[in-house]
């Protein structure tokens, strides 16, 4: 799915194969959060132990930071344009989770819009000034 995601993407945009690679790298950090979930069997829209809660925090928050790192790895733009619309759909796809979700609680959703949707902007910005230090 992965490889099928990046090579519509780069058939939209018409992409040689080369350029739609970074895609794959973004879509590959967006699919190992939900792994979590999968491997220790904890439903996502359920309420969870403290202990689990704050491993998510910590997992997500850096697979956050990376996929705004990996966007700007693959951006030929020195501005934070696209990891403010990475924010934004992660913001609007929790937002909407939310409104659709039979759970009860919406403690992952949460974290992904108060905390992990804003910590993309900060791998953004890192990549961004350590390309200026690096010049």
């Amino acid at each position: 799915m992965i490889q099928a995601t990046g090579f519509l993407w780069g058939r939209i945009n018409n992409h040689d194969p080369e350029h739609y690679c970074g895609d794959n790298r973004l879509c590959c950090i967006c699919s190992i959060f939900g792994i979590a979930f999968q491997v220790t069997g904890q439903p996502p829209h359920q309420d969870a132990p403290l202990q689990f809660k704050i491993i998510t925090f910590f997992y997500g928050l850096f697979f956050s930071v990376a996929a705004g790192y990996v966007v700007q790895l693959i951006a030929t733009q020195t501005k934070l344009t696209l990891n403010y619309i990475l924010t934004a759909l992660m913001f609007l796809l929790a937002a909407t989770s939310i409104v659709f979700s039979k759970g009860s609680s919406h403690w992952t959703q949460l974290f992904a819009m108060l905390i992990f949707a804003p910590a993309s902007i900060i791998g953004g910005n890192f990549k961004l000034r350590r390309s200026k230090i690096g010049r």
